[in-house]
């Protein structure tokens, strides 16, 4: 699932954390991506109030999106995407993988 969220033209990475911050699949899969992404993942996910966070930069787009079981999903995107094709794929990548997790934990 994380492999296909790379498919977009849009996207240029996309990892998927446990509730330890640490990566579990990334794409594509380098070493700084992945400590850059558990670093996101850790300093990002902590809030209580929200599901997703969008933070906008003036080269990239990052999304944080909170899964089940504690996870968390992580999409960098070119700043000029297109952000609301982006935001459905990720809505449609999360409730797959919610489902996957929530299917594995029993």
């Amino acid at each position: 699932m994380v492999s296909d969220l790379c498919e977009s033209k849009d996207i240029q990475s996309v990892a998927l954390l446990d509730g330890d911050g640490f990566v579990k699949a990334i794409e594509p899969n380098q070493e700084k991506n992945n400590h850059l992404m558990s670093q996101l993942g850790n300093n990002l996910n902590d809030s209580k109030e929200f599901q997703s966070t969008t933070l906008i930069t003036d080269k990239h787009i990052i999304m944080v999106q909170k899964l089940e079981r504690n996870y968390t999903l992580i999409a960098f995107c070119l700043a000029k995407c297109n952000l609301g094709a982006i935001r459905h794929q990720i809505s449609a990548a999360t409730d797959r993988l919610n489902a996957y997790l929530k299917a594995s934990s029993r």
